[in-house]
């Protein structure tokens, strides 16, 4: 289910991030609470579009701050090299 709602704020666009955003975070930070990465200890597959999520909620200023999982897996994904060149300083799509 999670893989669903991140799909579908990734590909539909600022509009619904705020709607589905609340539940979103709650889930995302509850599955992070154990794990490293969303799938477990290793990055994998999952972590790449949920992190372009995560990127593009903090440049539109979503404050996550208050969700511990969620913002220490976002310092993991920004240690990464890849992540850094790909996603963190990509620009911006238009909405």
């Amino acid at each position: 289910m999670i893989w669903l709602i991140i799909g579908l704020i990734v590909f539909f666009g600022a509009h619904l991030q705020r709607r589905l955003l609340p539940e979103t975070r709650i889930r995302l930070n509850n599955q992070l609470g154990d794990n490293q990465y969303l799938l477990g200890q290793e990055f994998s597959l999952a972590d790449i579009p949920a992190g372009c999520w995560y990127n593009r909620c903090l440049k539109l200023d979503f404050d996550l701050s208050s969700f511990k999982g969620i913002s220490a897996w976002g310092a993991r994904l920004a240690k990464r090299k890849a992540f850094q060149n790909s996603i963190i300083n990509a620009p911006m799509p238009p909405n």
